[in-house]
């Protein structure tokens, strides 16, 4: 399941609130961040999709292609965003094809890919179900994975990625571990131990006392230092409020050298 944005429902100021897998905002872009704003736990979409496309650079693969999501949620937009960047720094040009986030997108959108002239010798999907598709549209066109076709997903579903034929390698999106932090940040709250002093302003200054410079100067300079300290609190407290959790790779059966050209 990938990561979206969600508008909050009305609830009791004082009542202890934890978001996962999620954000607050809505799908074009997300909620400006306060010192109110709910603790969330989300997983790092952008190094996991980074690290599909190196594991495919890292055997060799150069003909790579993301089969992405026609969605604008988090997930779709991040892990292009982290192929796209991957595929890039490795001097090669992204190729991203949105197809959707179910089995038969990715059937769709790998048979289309495998008639080519020069087909990809890889797929980088954004789901695993994706992946399914798109390794059951290669067995139908006598393409071997993978021997001939390379296949990443990503969410290491359960029950479902380690049972294909092959088995699938895949990033996971790391669902125990979130939810162990997400709890952890619940528990806090409702004990009191997550609690946080919100923004305050910064030390005052005055022109009793200077010697040189004038009064207007100092103030803009203290006015300047306290914007400063404030967003630097402000950056803090997101930080530790916002957990960003790993998504590793899970090496099974799917990946091998790219073929001979």
């Amino acid at each position: 399941m990938g990561r979206t944005r969600i508008a909050l429902p009305v609830l009791p100021p004082d009542m202890p609130l934890v978001l996962m897998n999620c954000e607050e905002g809505d799908l074009e872009a997300p909620a400006p961040w306060t010192a109110a704003s709910p603790p969330a736990v989300i997983p790092d979409d952008v190094q996991g999709a980074r690290r599909a496309a190196r594991r495919l650079l890292e055997v060799g693969h150069r003909r790579i292609v993301m089969v992405s999501g026609k969605d604008h949620s988090v997930a779709t937009r991040e892990r292009e965003e982290g192929f796209a960047a991957e595929i890039t720094a490795a001097g090669l040009v992204p190729r991203i094809v949105r197809a959707g986030w179910e089995m038969d997108d990715g059937h769709r959108a790998g048979a289309a890919l495998l008639a080519e002239d020069e087909p990809p010798t890889a797929l980088f999907c954004i789901r695993d179900r994706v992946a399914a598709g798109a390794i059951h549209a290669a067995a139908l066109a006598g393409v071997r994975v993978p021997e001939d076709l390379s296949v990443i997903g990503f969410d290491d579903e359960d029950f479902f990625a380690e049972v294909l034929t092959p088995p699938l390698t895949t990033i996971a999106l790391p669902h125990q571990e979130m939810g162990r932090r997400a709890m952890t940040m619940l528990l806090d709250l409702v004990e009191g131990a997550g609690s946080h002093v919100g923004a305050g302003g910064g030390p005052g200054g005055s022109a009793d006392g200077m010697v040189g410079g004038s009064a207007d100067a100092t103030a803009d300079a203290t006015a300047d230092a306290t914007v400063d300290a404030t967003a630097d609190r402000t950056a803090d407290e997101q930080r530790a409020r916002v957990v960003v959790v790993e998504c590793p790779l899970v090496e099974r059966s799917s990946v091998a050298r790219a073929p001979e050209a």
